[in-house]
């Protein structure tokens, strides 16, 4: 029989939204509070850089900036169209600017609010998994972690350990967007009506020679070398210590199946505007995670029977604002209040205003669906003229539904080793490890499908959009690569034939990216 605890809350997900819920508690209630945290140590699968709204930190523990240190004060930003030789500005759409904003590394933050947690008595079990939701008369009432020791069959191998058994009076669910846990939830009690959209965030942090750094710049890029059909965009944030986190942000419903986000980011690293930053720096991290682009509509029911929903499980993303941390520790912050309250987290987060700016915000990301230049337009209309109170509400679809085949593969430039590199020299600074006898956790529904389907879509067996090289094909052989995986998420979201089955790898595996 496997080990049990017992807890008051149980808290799945130890990002900005389940800490801020965990510390929001235990700063109003000794009730114990365990956080379940999948990573090896908090902060490990958050890759620093990010343009944070710090209203929520500044709520929640008013002496942060007093004892956080890792972030710089947003001193400019800028929003930039780009050819593949010139930019020219753009100017920000009304409640997007960044002013007041906060450049921060966020694995740092993470581990910032996990010793806060814990300095106020909260138990965080980082190294494990939740594998599975425990239901009793249609109510959530724990959680089951993952088992260590199996080997790649399956079976029980030398050092085996069965997952525990955590009995709680609230699951919290905060495992980020397209969470393992939270997605069954969902399809469990019919909580979401409009399906979610997701983005690939492909993310490197440089260290760029001092003359070139600008502490607290922001820029966001639209254009080249993104096409027009697709959305998407890239983003440069200087911040503390000569640090400058770059990257690129591709719609997971780009319609071209050979998108290559990956190799997209390589590309735009050679803009006049960007190259002559990074020529004499160098890439010390890589990484990459889906991110909930479906805003207002696709923001699911947050109560469950035995518990809710929080930050990026549910979806509180803003992609005008380009900002969710903040969302995600508001969310966890007013789903401590609602359960102490004993009232309904969804009622009453549905009036605070993130739900309020979600709103406003609600027809842009849809109005991409036909091309940047209809997007702009559409999106200068709801945000301009109607100021976000239009009386319609466009929907959402699939992302796998907007995948087609195309006549040949996108040309991307071959990497120079100096500012563009390979997949797999990028994938080492992720530092990205998984025990390798367990079973793999990437599974084909219908192993016959990338040699007999996906070849025609794809002019290849293997998937263009996996920022790690999970998938390749050896000696007429597809063969998938599960312990370069990064967790992103996006091949089960993106897959045309939705084939691909994302399960939960042996806790404490995956990236590392404690040093940035």
């Amino acid at each position: 029989m496997s080990e049990s605890l017992d807890t008051d809350v149980l808290i799945v997900g130890g990002g900005p939204a389940g800490l801020a819920m965990a510390i929001k508690l235990r700063q109003q209630t000794q009730h114990s509070v365990y956080v379940l945290e999948k990573a090896q140590s908090a902060g490990n699968h958050n890759i620093s850089g990010a343009v944070m709204d710090p209203s929520a930190l500044d709520e929640l523990l008013p002496e942060w900036r007093q004892e956080f240190t890792h972030y710089e004060d947003v001193q400019s930003a800028s929003l930039y169209y780009l050819t593949a030789s010139s930019h020219w500005g753009l100017p920000h759409l009304p409640h997007a600017g960044h002013q007041g904003g906060v450049v921060l590394s966020l694995s740092k933050l993470v581990r910032y609010l996990a010793q806060k947690a814990q300095d106020l008595g909260v138990d965080i079990l980082c190294g494990y998994t939740g594998k599975e939701i425990m239901t009793e008369q249609g109510r959530v009432v724990g959680v089951k972690t993952g088992d260590f020791g199996l080997d790649k069959p399956g079976k029980q191998a030398e050092g085996y350990q069965e997952g525990m058994a955590i009995y709680a009076k609230h699951v919290v669910l905060a495992e980020g967007a397209y969470g393992y846990l939270s997605e069954q939830v969902i399809q469990q009690f019919q909580l979401r009506s409009t399906p979610m959209t997701y983005g690939l965030g492909v993310k490197e942090v440089w260290r760029v020679d001092k003359k070139h750094h600008q502490p607290g710049r922001v820029i966001h890029t639209l254009g080249w070398p993104v096409p027009s059909d697709t959305y998407g965009g890239g983003f440069v944030y200087h911040g503390p210590d000569q640090k400058v986190f770059l990257g690129m942000i591709i719609g997971l419903d780009a319609p071209n199946a050979t998108m290559n986000p990956f190799k997209t980011l390589q590309q735009y690293k050679h803009h006049p505007l960007l190259k002559p930053m990074l020529e004499h720096g160098e890439p010390i991290a890589y990484g990459a995670r889906v991110i909930n682009e479906g805003g207002y509509q696709s923001v699911p029911k947050l109560d469950f029977p035995g518990g809710v929903l929080i930050g990026c499980a549910a979806g509180f993303v803003n992609i005008v604002r380009i900002k969710g941390i903040h969302a995600a520790m508001y969310s966890g912050m007013a789903a401590a209040d609602a359960w102490l309250a004993h009232t309904s987290f969804d009622d009453d987060f549905r009036k605070h205003r993130v739900m309020k700016d979600l709103y406003r915000a609600r027809n842009v990301r849809p109005s991409f669906r036909y091309g940047i230049f209809a997007g702009v337009m559409l999106t200068g209309i709801d945000q301009y003229v109607f100021r976000g109170s239009a009386p319609w509400t466009l929907s959402h679809q699939p992302d796998y539904c907007a995948v087609r085949p195309y006549p040949k593969v996108i040309n991307y430039p071959a990497p120079d080793g100096k500012v563009s590199f390979d997949l797999l020299s990028m994938v080492r600074l992720s530092h990205t490890n998984h025990r390798e006898d367990q079973p793999p956790h990437l599974k084909l529904k219908d192993p016959s499908h990338p040699i007999a389907i996906n070849q025609a879509i794809y002019h290849s067996p293997e998937t263009h959009y996996c920022p790690a090289n999970v998938y390749e094909v050896v000696q007429d052989q597809f063969v998938i690569n599960a312990s370069n995986c990064l967790h992103c998420k996006a091949c089960a979201i993106r897959d045309p034939r939705l084939n691909i089955q994302w399960a939960l790898p042996e806790g404490g595996g995956g990236p590392n990216y404690s040093e940035t």
